[in-house]
C-alpha cells in the first residue's frame, strides 16, 4: 500500500462504520463509507471516510454500522491498495455525533453491525423496518411491556430483549451528542446516565456540578456550568461543589481527618475570592457529608469515616474472640514448624502461636527479619487446624512471590473481590505488604467477609505508605489493640549484604555512612541527564539480574527508551495499523515488558514483567510475552495497551517484588522521603546502587515521612470501644 497525501481543508461529511481498525485508551480510529443526505449510501464514492480522535470525545462506544457525522480539519490521501486507486478522507481531532438510521438499508446494517445486538439477523432487522420504520426508536425509548409486546410480533422474546438493551445507550443519544460537543468525557457521560438515565439532562439543567460527582475537575464543571447556565459566583450549588472539591483534595493526600484550615486554604485556590470563601465556609457545616469534630476543628467526610468506622469494628470485635485451645495450637505449630530447616527465633515462634490463637493479629518487621518464613509456617498450621487460607496480595507479581516462599496459593487483591463473598466462617485471610492497603481496599476486604472470618495482617509499617487514604497497618500498630508481634532480628545471610543496616538507618531519618554499606554503592550527580545516563550504564552491566526503580512514570520513561536504545536497538518491532497506514510500535522483539493492568481470563496481573519472544503476528495476536515464570502471553490489542518498556519501572509496581540487584534514581519529587527510599532499597536481595544528587538524597533522609502527616481516625476509633 503506498499513499499521497494533499493539503487539509475543513470539511463535513458522514459515513457509516465499517472497521474500527485501532483502538486505545488514548486514540481510536473509525472507519467507514460516505452517506448522503438522502441516507443512501454512494454506490460509486471513490474514497473512504477515517477518522482519528481520542476515545473519550466520543458520545457513545463505537460500534460497526453507527452512523456518524464529522465536522473539521480533513486531509485527503491518494491510496494504492493491492493496485487500485482510492483516497481516504482523514480526519484528525474533529466533532462527531453519533446519528440513528434514517432508511431501511441503514437499520439492517446498524443492527447487524452492532455486537450488541448479536442474533438479530439482516431477515429480521428488515422486517423490523418495514412493520414500524423509524417509530422503532419511540418504541425502543420506553421499555415496556406493551412496546415489548409490539415488538414480539417480529421477534422472539429472547431477541426482543436483546434488542432493548443493546439499545439502551442509543436512547440517551440527543444528550450524550451534545455532551460530547461541549467536551464533557465519555466516562462521566457513562457514569451518569448510570445514574440518572434518561432524566440525565434534568439533574444537569438542575444543577450542573453534578457532573463534578461523576469525574470532572470543579474548573472543568464550573467553566461549562457558568457558560451554559449563567451561574453566579456565589450560587450555592457552585459553592457546595467548590466544598466538595477542597475536601477531595485532601483526601487525596492520603487525610480521613480534615483541618478547617486546610478546607479553607483549599478554598482560597479554587474559588480566589475571600468572599466566596466566607460564604462557603458558612455552608460547609450544614453539608451532610461532613461531620464536624468542634473539639479537634477538624472534619470527617462521611465516606470515609463510615469505612474507617467499618474496619475498626470489625478488627475490634475479632480481637475479642476466643479460639483453639492451647494444646491444639502448639500441637499444629510443633508439625508445620517442621517445614523449616533451622529452628524459629524466640521472636518468629511467638509471632505464629499469636497469629494461631487470635482473630486478627499483625506480623510486623523490616527486610529479613523472616517475615514470610513466619508465614509459611502459620498457613501450613492453619490448615492443619481446617480453616481455609485465602492468602492475598497486592499486585499480581507479590502474589506470584508470596506462593513460591510460603508455599500456598495466593491471590491478587482485586482477583479476590472479583470472587464471591467468604460467608465460611472456617476461614483465614493473609494480607501481605498491608502497608500498601489502603482504606477503601481495606473496607472491601473486611465487607466481603462474614464477621466470623479471621484476618492476618503482615507487613513493615515504615515502608511507603498507599497512594489512597488512610494509613492501615500503622494506625492498627499503634493502637495497641490488635495483637502485633514485631520481627526485630535480621537473619546473618540478609545482614551481610549491608542492606537491612543501611535501609533502617535512613528509616531512622539518620544519613547512613557510605564506608560500611557492604553491597550498597552511592553514586553521585548533578543533573538528570546525568541521572538517566548513569542508571542506564548500571543496568546494562548486569542486565539479567538488575531492575531500575525511579519515582515518577516521567523518569521510567527516559531510562527505559535509554537501556532499549542500547541493548535492543535492533529489535524487531511489534506492528499494527492504524487506518489505513501501517505503524510499528516502539517495543521490540527482546524488550523487558510490564503489564500495567489485571486481565485474569488470561492469566495477566497488574505489575507482572516479562520480555517479548516473539512479533510473528496474525489475526489474533500481534506478539508474545514470555513471563519470569515462563508462561505465555498472546499479545491481541486488548494486551498491546496494557503494555510498556519494564527495564525501569515506578516503585509502587515494585512493592512486594524483589531482584537481586536494584538501581536506585532518586530526583526530586512530591512523593520522595525517607519511606520511600527505604522502601526502594529494601526492593534488593543482593545489590543495591543509588543514583542520586547529594542534596536531594539528604533531604528525602533528613525530612520527615509524608505519611506521618496523614491525619486518620483508624487509631482513635480501635481505642475508642
Amino acid at each position: 500500500m503506498t499513499d499521497c497525501l494533499r493539503d487539509k481543508e475543513m470539511s463535513i461529511d458522514s459515513f457509516r462504520v465499517t472497521s474500527i481498525p485501532f483502538e486505545s485508551e488514548q486514540y481510536i480510529v473509525l472507519t467507514g463509507v460516505p452517506i448522503v443526505s438522502n441516507a443512501n449510501i454512494k454506490q460509486k464514492a471513490k474514497y473512504l471516510v477515517s477518522v482519528g480522535i481520542h476515545p473519550q470525545r466520543l458520545p457513545i462506544l463505537p460500534a460497526r454500522g453507527q452512523i456518524w457525522s464529522v465536522k473539521g480539519v480533513m486531509q485527503t490521501k491518494d491510496l494504492m491498495v493491492n493496485g487500485y486507486k482510492a483516497e481516504e478522507h482523514f480526519f484528525a481531532d474533529a466533532e462527531l455525533i453519533c446519528k440513528l438510521p434514517e432508511t431501511k438499508q441503514q437499520f439492517v446494517d446498524f443492527v447487524t453491525g452492532n455486537p450488541e445486538f448479536n442474533g438479530i439477523g439482516i431477515k429480521k432487522s428488515a422486517e423490523l423496518w418495514d412493520r414500524f420504520g423509524v417509530s422503532i426508536f419511540d418504541l425502543l425509548d420506553v421499555e415496556s411491556e406493551t412496546n415489548k409486546n409490539k415488538i414480539s410480533s417480529v421477534l422472539s422474546s429472547r431477541s426482543v430483549e436483546k434488542l432493548f438493551s443493546g439499545y439502551k445507550c442509543y436512547s440517551y443519544l440527543s444528550t450524550a451528542n451534545w455532551l460530547s460537543l461541549k467536551k464533557v468525557p465519555t466516562f462521566v457521560q457513562s457514569r451518569l446516565f448510570n445514574y440518572y438515565s434518561k432524566c440525565a439532562f434534568d439533574a444537569i439543567e438542575k444543577d450542573a456540578y453534578c457532573l463534578f460527582t461523576f469525574g470532572m475537575s470543579f474548573d472543568e464543571v464550573d467553566l461549562f456550568a457558568r457558560d451554559e447556565f449563567q451561574i453566579s459566583d456565589t450560587d450555592e450549588r457552585r459553592l457546595y461543589c467548590a466544598i466538595d472539591a477542597a475536601m477531595q483534595k485532601e483526601v487525596r493526600k492520603g487525610h480521613t481527618v480534615i483541618s478547617r484550615s486546610s478546607v479553607l486554604k483549599q478554598l482560597n485556590r479554587i474559588l480566589k475570592n475571600r468572599e466566596c470563601c466566607r460564604l462557603a465556609m458558612q455552608l460547609v457545616e450544614d453539608k451532610y457529608r461532613f461531620i464536624l469534630d468542634e473539639k479537634a476543628k477538624s472534619y470527617l467526610p462521611s465516606a470515609q469515616l463510615v469505612m474507617e468506622s467499618t474496619v475498626a469494628k470489625r478488627l475490634f470485635y475479632l480481637s475479642h474472640q476466643k479460639y483453639e485451645n492451647v494444646e491444639k495450637i502448639h500441637a499444629a505449630f510443633d508439625v508445620s514448624s517442621r517445614l523449616l530447616a533451622y529452628r524459629m527465633t524466640a521472636k518468629q515462634q511467638e509471632a505464629v502461636v499469636s497469629s494461631l490463637s487470635s482473630g486478627v493479629s499483625c506480623i510486623t518487621g523490616g527486610p529479613g527479619t523472616g517475615k514470610t518464613t513466619v508465614l509459611k509456617v502459620v498457613i501450613d498450621a492453619f490448615q492443619r487446624l481446617g480453616y481455609s487460607v485465602h492468602a492475598l496480595a497486592l499486585s499480581g507479581r507479590a502474589a506470584v512471590r508470596l506462593r513460591d516462599i510460603a508455599g500456598t496459593k495466593t491471590t491478587t487483591i482485586a482477583a479476590f473481590l472479583q470472587q464471591k463473598s467468604i460467608l465460611n466462617g472456617n476461614s483465614v485471610v493473609v494480607i501481605d505488604e498491608v502497608s500498601m492497603i489502603d482504606l477503601p481496599t481495606m473496607f472491601k476486604i473486611i465487607t466481603h467477609c462474614c464477621p466470623e472470618v479471621r484476618f492476618l495482617l503482615v507487613g513493615d509499617p515504615e515502608q511507603l505508605p498507599p497512594i489512597a487514604e488512610g494509613k492501615i497497618l500503622s494506625d492498627i500498630v499503634q493502637s495497641k489493640v490488635i495483637t502485633n508481634t514485631t520481627l526485630d532480628v535480621v537473619q546473618r545471610q540478609e545482614m551481610s549484604t549491608g542492606i537491612p543496616l543501611f535501609s533502617h538507618q535512613i528509616c531512622m531519618g539518620s544519613l547512613p555512612s557510605v564506608e560500611s554499606s557492604g553491597n550498597v554503592y552511592i553514586h553521585n550527580v548533578c543533573t538528570s541527564g546525568e541521572l538517566v545516563e548513569k542508571c542506564k550504564d548500571l543496568y546494562i552491566c548486569s542486565p539479567t539480574n538488575s531492575r531500575v526503580i525511579a519515582p515518577t512514570r516521567e523518569v521510567t520513561k527516559e531510562i527505559n527508551n535509554q537501556v532499549q536504545l542500547s541493548l535492543n536497538p535492533d529489535g524487531t518491532p511489534i506492528q499494527f495499523e492504524r487506518g489505513m497506514d501501517v505503524f510499528y510500535s516502539e517495543l521490540r522483539q527482546g524488550d523487558e515488558v510490564l503489564f500495567t493492568k489485571n486481565d485474569y481470563s488470561r492469566g495477566v496481573q497488574n505489575g507482572l514483567l516479562g520480555r517479548i519472544t516473539s512479533v510473528d503476528k496474525d489475526e489474533h495476536k500481534l506478539a508474545t510475552v514470555t513471563l519470569d515464570d515462563g508462561h505465555r502471553v498472546n499479545v491481541d490489542r486488548d494486551i498491546f495497551n496494557q503494555l510498556e518498556l519494564g527495564y525501569a519501572i515506578t516503585l509502587h509496581k515494585a512493592q512486594g517484588s524483589q531482584f537481586n540487584r536494584v538501581i536506585i534514581a532518586v530526583s526530586k519529587s512530591r512523593i520522595l522521603d525517607r519511606a520511600w527510599l527505604y522502601t526502594a532499597i529494601t526492593r534488593a536481595e543482593v545489590e543495591v546502587h543509588i543514583v542520586t544528587n547529594q542534596n536531594v538524597f539528604e533531604s528525602a533522609i533528613l525530612a520527615p515521612s509524608h505519611a506521618n502527616t496523614r491525619n486518620t481516625n483508624l487509631r482513635l476509633l480501635l481505642r475508642s470501644f
